[in-house]
């Protein structure tokens, strides 16, 4: 993942110029800013993909700001969908729990315009999976002094993004263990339960 530096986020709609090629150029060659030319205030402005060495746009983003810059200070630019051009995200929230979320916008070859992705952005604490073609995702849960969570494993499946694994940590006071509980998606598409076990405590 290459970083980019920035100070403020939040932002709806991301536009390529035409003429570039986005995806046989090197991450380098690019710098984001935000236009201070095109600024009513801090909270709507205008961030700008210039080319490094002509300083011409490539693409712009229109939208707001975010009133908490502090809870990040970059942008990514990884390929979330694998398609051999890189997309861009940055953070867009941070719950109580520690668990981000970003704003992800894929690169469209046909089209050569990032398109927000609705489903990417809905994955807290996004990564790039080790497994071929996926990506993985984690949220923590707490049950007083008992920490538990969730992650799951997103693939693109026929160019549809397909949850295929989830595991889940969770406290049964009923029963005074930490309940494990694992899924796999099935034939239909349907993640189905795998695996099930409760870790009783000890006194």
């Amino acid at each position: 993942m290459y970083v980019l530096p920035f100070l403020c986020f939040f932002s709806f709609i991301l536009h390529a110029e035409e003429d570039s090629n986005w995806c046989n150029t090197a991450n380098t060659d690019y710098v984001i800013e935000w236009d201070v030319t095109n600024s009513k205030d801090l909270f709507e402005r205008t961030l700008l993909v210039k080319n490094k060495s002509s300083g011409n746009i490539f693409a712009t983003l229109n939208g707001e700001a975010s009133p908490t810059p502090e809870i990040s200070q970059s942008f990514y630019l990884d390929d979330y969908n694998f398609d051999g051009c890189q997309d861009i995200s940055w953070v867009s929230g941070m719950n109580a729990r520690g668990d981000v979320t970003y704003t992800v916008f894929l690169y469209s070859q046909p089209t050569r315009k990032f398109i927000y992705s609705d489903d990417l952005s809905a994955i807290s604490n996004l990564k790039i999976s080790q497994q071929p073609n996926c990506l993985s995702e984690s949220e923590a849960n707490t049950y007083e002094d008992f920490y538990g969570g969730t992650s799951s494993t997103y693939c693109w499946i026929k160019g549809k993004l397909v949850e295929t694994e989830r595991s889940e940590l969770s406290l049964d006071s009923e029963h005074k263990c930490a309940k494990f509980r694992q899924f796999r998606v099935n034939n239909d598409g349907f993640l189905s339960l795998t695996g099930e076990s409760c870790e009783r405590f000890v006194p």
